[in-house]
């Protein structure tokens, strides 16, 4: 990992869930085989929302890395290739900077590599507000108090949106307050100690509804948080950031 935030804690190990959608060829970074049977990776709204049957067919079985980058299914930005013996690039383009251009609109379109064997982790809970904050109504205290990570609600920005409103989303926004809570996430991972477990929301191998497991593996490595690239030399000092993941 690259630098740990000052704001950041130190946690014991941990050990970490993934999801992954579900797919006909051992996730090695392939489209399916037979990508109009696959109903079971249809769960993920990202996917169900946004896959093109026509595409798929066309490029059914090929690999990720060969695929001209407007033919990618979405599942790629699902880990459907952690299981994949090459790394796999992407382009990111942050989803605030089309809704809320006045506190996002610096952020460009940014090159994500993913590692060989490799799969790229948000942990949601960790960066929502709600989660992060707490509910004094419901008396829930929030993770940032409970682990005493040191993030400043006041760094967070004002976003506003094409008509000046300010709005408020579900997120932690502002930088350094992300990283300090994605580095304690992260920091409790422990090369060759910790273990991931990969499941799916559902497999076409049981009509029940429950995650199923689907690999066990040992973490051997945690890469650092990918920043978005700017549109402009010197942003704004209340920019926001994000890890493009």
């Amino acid at each position: 990992m690259s630098a740990i935030s000052a704001d950041a804690r130190r946690l014991p190990l941990h050990h970490v869930t993934i999801r992954v959608p579900w797919h006909d060829g051992g996730w090695t970074g392939s489209v399916c085989a037979r990508p109009l049977d696959n109903t079971s990776c249809l769960i993920l709204p990202r996917i169900g929302e946004r896959r093109r049957d026509d595409v798929e067919a066309r490029c059914a079985g090929q690999r990720l890395d060969k695929l001209d980058p407007a033919d990618l299914p979405p599942c790629a930005s699902e880990r459907v290739s952690f299981m994949a013996p090459f790394a796999l690039t992407r382009r990111m383009t942050h989803p605030y900077t089309e809704f809320y251009p006045e506190t996002y609109g610096h952020f460009a379109p940014t090159r994500f590599t993913q590692p060989a064997y490799s799969a790229a982790c948000v942990p949601y809970r960790w960066i929502m507000r709600e989660k992060v904050e707490g509910n004094t109504k419901n008396g829930e205290i929030g993770i940032a108090e409970r682990l005493k990570i040191g993030w400043a609600p006041d760094r967070e920005p004002d976003i506003r949106n094409h008509g000046g409103k300010e709005v408020e989303t579900a997120w932690i926004q502002e930088r350094e307050n992300q990283l300090a809570l994605l580095d304690t996430f992260f920091g409790a991972l422990r090369p060759e100690e910790s273990l991931c477990f990969l499941y799916a929301k559902r497999t076409p191998l049981s009509e029940q509804s429950r995650r199923t497991i689907v690999g066990v593996g040992r973490v051997l490595s945690v890469g650092g948080a990918t920043e978005y690239a700017y549109k402009v030399e010197n942003p704004p000092s209340a920019a926001c950031s994000g890890s493009a993941t």
